[in-house]
C-alpha cells in the first residue's frame, strides 16, 4: 500500500495537533529548526510540511518573525480531507484479503471438479450427475455474465465448469461471460434441470 511522504505526515499530525487545542490559534508554532529536530526530519521536509499548513491558511508564515497558528477549523477541514480515503484504502486492503481467500478455495475447488472430470464417471453416491449443454449461436445470454441472468434462479443447475474450445474453465463465478458454442457442464438439483437449462438458453424465462 502506497505510503504518505514524510512532509504530508507531518502537515497531517501538527493539524491533528492543532485540531486538538495542542497548539493555540494566534499562538507561535514551534520553529522549523525545532520541529526538524522533534520529527527527525530535515528543515527541507519542515518546509514543505509548513508549505502546505500555509496553504489551507491553517497557519501563516511571517519571514523573520515566525510561524502563527491561524485556524482551528482549517486544520480539522483539512484532516477530514484524508478520512474518506484512508477509509477507502482500509476498505481496498480487507477486499483484497476476501478476494485472496476466495482465490485459495477457488482453486482448491477447481483442482477437485478436474479430478472429478478426468475419472469420467459423474455419479455420486447420491446419483448427482453432471450433464453437458451448449450454448446456441443465437442464444439471448452470449455476452452477459452468469450473475446478470440470474442462471441459477431460473434453472435449478449449478455451473461446475466450462468448455471453451480446448479449455476448461473450472468453477466459473457470477462475473463470467457466456459466448456462443460455450459447453456448460452443470449439476442437475431434480430431473427436469437439465430441460429448463436448455430453455431457458433458448427462450429466456418461461410465464
Amino acid at each position: 500500500m502506497k505510503v504518505d511522504p514524510n512532509y504530508l505526515l507531518i502537515a497531517k499530525d501538527v493539524a491533528l495537533k492543532i485540531s486538538k487545542g495542542v497548539y493555540k490559534e494566534g499562538k507561535t508554532l514551534k520553529g522549523r529548526t525545532l520541529l526538524s529536530g522533534e520529527y527527525g526530519v530535515s528543515s527541507e521536509t519542515i518546509r514543505k510540511s509548513i508549505n502546505i499548513l500555509a496553504n489551507e491558511k491553517i497557519v501563516s508564515v511571517k519571514h523573520g518573525v515566525g510561524i502563527f497558528v491561524e485556524s482551528k477549523a482549517n486544520a480539522a477541514k483539512f484532516l477530514s480531507k484524508f478520512e474518506s480515503v484512508d477509509d477507502l484504502k482500509k476498505q481496498l486492503s480487507e477486499l483484497n484479503e476476501l478476494i485472496d481467500q476466495r482465490n485459495f478455495l477457488n482453486e482448491d475447488i477447481s483442482k477437485k471438479i478436474a479430478t472429478m472430470m478426468k475419472q469420467g464417471n459423474f455419479i455420486s453416491k447420491y446419483d448427482i450427475e453432471f450433464k453437458e449443454v451448449t450454448i446456441p449461436e443465437d442464444s439471448w445470454v452470449i455476452n452477459q455474465t452468469i450473475g446478470d441472468v440470474y442462471f441459477y434462479n431460473y434453472t435449478e443447475a449449478t455451473i461446475v465448469a466450462i468448455k471453451r474450445g480446448d479449455r476448461i474453465i473450472t468453477s466459473p463465478g457470477p462475473e463470467f461471460t457466456f459466448i456462443a458454442n460455450d459447453k456448460l457442464i452443470i449439476v442437475e438439483k431434480d430431473n427436469l434441470s437439465y430441460q429448463r437449462v436448455i430453455t431457458y438458453l433458448t427462450y429466456g424465462a418461461m410465464e
